[in-house]
């Protein structure tokens, strides 16, 4: 199963790419079909077998010669690293989809901040509207109207629009965590955050100490909220317990 799991990634993956490349620059996912970003040639199907058309022409495009960035069979790798290790912690369940839907839109959201240094808001929408299906979904199966996804969107986006009139905090930012936000409820939000900025922070002393970034250098955050959405999501659970239990002890 896992093994079909990385497969399906993969395919996964390739859409992933479309996404990244066409969401910023305001084009459709669906039409026209995949095409080689240099001559715009339409790719046939032997050109879209996720990694293996990328090494069985070296990284060229098959029609120009151009190059073809490695971002394309990174993406598809990652994806389906990414989503078996999920696959292997949750199994598979509902449980299993959601986490699929917030680790994949978070690899588009994460490669396009990198890039472009945005959240488009398409993407910050088709998240928010993911987590308010995610609380209709729950509202069904518990037979309560809870207001813990609401309380978790209010705690993600507000806490990040107080940064945002404080520093340079982007918009982008509050949107995805506020829809992420209806994914996770109070405790794993904050959770989110937490990992976050602790990952945001190391990483920032990091660039600033190799020198490879100068102080008041801009370092994309979306990367780091959508590990911490994951991980919350994810391995919430596991991590609240085993700091229960450690503080108990």
């Amino acid at each position: 199963m896992s093994f079909l799991v990385f497969i399906y990634a993969l395919l996964i993956g390739s859409f992933l790419n479309v996404c990244v490349y066409r969401i910023p620059a305001g084009e459709s996912i669906v039409f026209p079909g995949s095409r080689c970003g240099s001559c715009h040639t339409k790719l046939r199907p032997r050109d879209l077998i996720p990694m293996l058309s990328w090494l069985s022409t070296k990284g060229t495009c098959r029609y120009c010669g151009e190059k073809v960035s490695i971002q394309y069979p990174a993406v598809e790798l990652l994806t389906a690293i990414l989503t078996v290790a999920v696959y292997q912690v949750i199994g598979l369940d509902v449980s299993f989809l959601w986490a699929c839907f917030l680790l994949w839109t978070g690899i588009v959201i994460s490669i396009i901040d990198l890039k472009h240094q945005l959240i488009p808001n398409r993407l910050s929408l088709i998240t928010g509207l993911g987590g308010v299906v995610f609380y209709i979904v729950l509202m069904f199966q518990t037979q309560t109207l809870t207001l813990s996804p609401l309380l978790g969107a209010a705690i993600g986006g507000g806490f990040l629009l107080i940064l945002a009139l404080l520093s340079s905090m982007g918009g982008g930012d509050i949107k995805y965590m506020t829809g992420a936000g209806l994914f996770l409820g109070p405790s794993m939000t904050i959770l989110a955050l937490y990992v976050a900025f602790i990952l945001g922070g190391l990483v920032s002393m990091i660039l600033l100490i190799t020198k490879k970034f100068k102080k008041g250098t801009h370092i994309p955050f979306g990367p780091f909220l959508v590990i911490g959405v994951v991980t919350a999501f994810v391995l919430g659970p596991q991590i609240l317990a085993t700091y229960l239990n450690w503080v108990q002890f």
